[in-house]
């Protein structure tokens, strides 16, 4: 049975790096050589559990098998103990 982290962590990445791959490679066969994207969680979570999240680790090292480094950023706000915006993905290759 998967933990509510687990939960969380499908719903916030799975879908969401799904179809940033999709950006990317259309950009890609564009010519482009970087693609970034916001992204806002429905609900807030905590700055550890986005840390923590098995699915963007997994995420990064699949993407790196085909030459493009995956980077998630977050702006934290001072003092902030759940970020609810001001996080995006970004791809270099």
């Amino acid at each position: 049975m998967p933990t509510p982290r687990e939960i969380a962590d499908q719903k916030l990445f799975a879908d969401a790096l799904a179809s940033f791959r999709q950006e990317i490679d259309k950009k890609a066969a564009q010519g482009g050589t970087s693609h970034e994207r916001v992204i806002l969680p429905k609900k807030a979570i905590k700055a550890e559990d986005i840390e923590k999240s098995s699915v963007l680790k997994q995420a990064v090292e699949d993407f790196a098998k085909d030459g493009i480094t995956l980077t998630f950023f977050r702006n934290d706000h001072e003092g902030a103990f759940f970020i609810k915006e001001d996080h995006w993905f970004r791809a270099t290759w």
